[in-house]
């Protein structure tokens, strides 16, 4: 799915649902970073990945038996499911074993419900699903699931680790030993629609770790929003899990997870006790899906999009009062990146559509630290906006820090980081208090962050916070309380992991504090923290 901001603000603010100003944080839906914080243990659950090529095995999956003539191939989904089928035929004359492993970390004493969308030839009675350790080979549960059809079925079981281990392999895996059967046409198969392994413990489908560290944060709002959303879909991320789409990231590439969509993400809002913002698709998107979407998220049962959402378990309207037009349209990364001038009108057309579905919500329009974006934004459009959004980053781009620059150097220069902030809210407060048609405006930065780039001085380890970005976020921090007359919304990139550093951290390749971004397990890939 996206990217969510985790915004900080008093427990006073929370409880009388009013917003003299926010700050926090955001998870960033990019798929390595959202299947960091779900607690699914397994990846290419729908088998959507076709990477793999010749060895006929999706992506995220390995291949095993000990049979000369077992075959793999990807086919066709499940009706009502998008990825592809995993076929896995095996043959009696290899008296074989065989089918498909992926290395997992796994709790113990903990049960994890299995979920398969699967079919099987008559041959195949049953399908054993196991985890075992990858280095010693030891058995840590297993389980058979009775195959009942030639059709497509969703089979359910439980597995529970004698132990925990962080370099675990699941396997689902068929036999033909002790078998005798006619070798031909399909003969021996099983089909796999979808795979999933669930701890039990989770809060809904995310981690209990994530919810737990969240809810210590004092959260006051949570945004979905980022790259991948200028082309994204609400509704293929809403109904039932197994028949949603699977999707693209389409600004920043790989996968969209379609297993976190809106009734996920305003749970998980609900869960840990915060204020949901929506970001919508100013990019490839229409005025009239917006609204839309808005009419999903509040409106009663008795209408058609109340009921819909109704129907998908909640009879209730989230009233869902903060919505963002629009993310980093200025970016030509961006799916719909356009000039300001087309933006604003764009916008008047989607805050128009917006207020008719509900007009109590709250909008934000897509800023620019530049004055030469907002200003005609805010001619054309400000009366039609509550906020103007602003992304603030800050990096060796915008001073002159290098690989040779002296650690006493990079100091001097990352403490002034805020400096800079400083003067893009000055110029913003300005154009804002410039007219009157416009001067009720907020200021929402609904992104910030220090990069310390480039960062030599942990020896290439992942690029995570230093003591000295902790210094320059705490500056940007106390320029957005000096200015809460006019910046209501302060939120801090990411939640989880990230592209640069999120405050909670998850597994090996973005954030194993011991190894860095290296190849292999390390032992400490399932650590949650802070």
């Amino acid at each position: 799915m996206r990217k969510a901001h985790l915004h900080i603000k008093g427990n006073e603010v929370r409880k009388n649902k009013i917003n003299p100003y926010i700050f926090g944080h955001f998870v960033e839906d990019i798929r390595d970073h959202m299947e960091a914080m779900l607690a699914y243990s397994l990846k290419g659950m729908d088998f959507e990945d076709e990477s793999a090529g010749a060895s006929g095995v999706s992506a995220a999956w390995q291949s095993y038996t000990d049979g000369k003539n077992t075959r793999y191939a990807l086919e066709p989904a499940a009706p009502k499911h998008s990825g592809h089928s995993q076929k896995i035929r095996i043959f009696s004359a290899d008296q074989c074993v065989a089918g498909i492993a992926q290395r997992v970390e796994v709790k113990g004493g903990v049960a994890y419900r299995c979920k398969l969308v699967a079919r099987a030839t008559a041959e195949i009675r049953q399908v054993r699903l196991a985890i075992v350790d990858r280095a010693t080979g030891e058995q840590l549960c297993e389980t058979f699931v009775e195959a009942a059809s030639h059709n497509w079925r969703e089979y359910a079981a439980e597995l529970k680790p004698a132990r925990r281990c962080t370099n675990a392999e699941f396997r689902v895996e068929i036999s033909s030993v002790g078998a005798a059967w006619r070798d031909s046409v399909s003969t021996g198969t099983l089909w796999l629609d979808h795979v999933s392994l669930l701890p039990q413990d989770a809060v809904g489908n995310v981690k209990k770790e994530v919810v737990d560290m969240t809810k210590r944060l004092n959260a006051g709002m949570m945004r979905i929003a980022g790259n991948y959303i200028s082309a994204y879909h609400w509704e293929h991320a809403v109904g039932p899990e197994l028949e949603r789409p699977n999707m693209i990231n389409e600004a920043w590439g790989g996968w969209t997870s379609k297993y976190f969509g809106t009734d996920e993400f305003l749970r998980f809002c609900r869960d840990i006790g915060v204020e949901p913002l929506i970001c919508v698709n100013a990019g490839s998107g229409t005025p009239e899906e917006a609204a839309d979407w808005v009419r999903y998220c509040n409106d009663d049962a008795s209408t058609p999009f109340g009921a819909m959402r109704a129907a998908n378990g909640q009879v209730e309207p989230y009233s869902v009062t903060y919505w963002e037009v629009g993310n980093e349209i200025w970016g030509p990364w961006q799916v719909g990146h356009c000039g300001a001038e087309e933006f604003a009108h764009r916008y008047v057309a989607f805050a128009k559509a917006m207020k008719e579905a509900d007009p109590s919500i709250k909008l934000m329009a897509c800023g620019h630290t530049q004055p030469s974006w907002n200003k005609p934004l805010m001619d054309i459009a400000g009366e039609w906006m509550d906020y103007l959004t602003m992304h603030i980053y800050h990096g060796f781009n915008q001073f002159p820090i290098h690989t040779e620059t002296p650690k006493e150097s990079r100091y001097k220069s990352i403490v002034t980081f805020a400096e800079n902030t400083r003067r893009a809210v000055n110029r913003a407060r300005e154009i804002i208090e410039s007219n009157p048609r416009h001067r009720h405006v907020k200021l929402a930065i609904t992104e910030y962050n220090t990069m310390y780039y480039p960062n030599t001085i942990r020896c290439g380890l992942p690029e995570e916070h230093t003591l000295e970005a902790a210094v320059a976020n705490a500056g940007n921090f106390n320029e957005f309380i000096r200015n809460s007359d006019l910046v209501e919304i302060g939120s801090y990139s990411d939640l989880v992991n990230g592209w640069l550093g999120g405050c909670i951290r998850v597994g090996d390749q973005y954030s194993d504090q011991f190894r860095g971004k290296v190849t292999g397990a390390s032992g400490n890939n399932d650590v949650v923290y802070g």
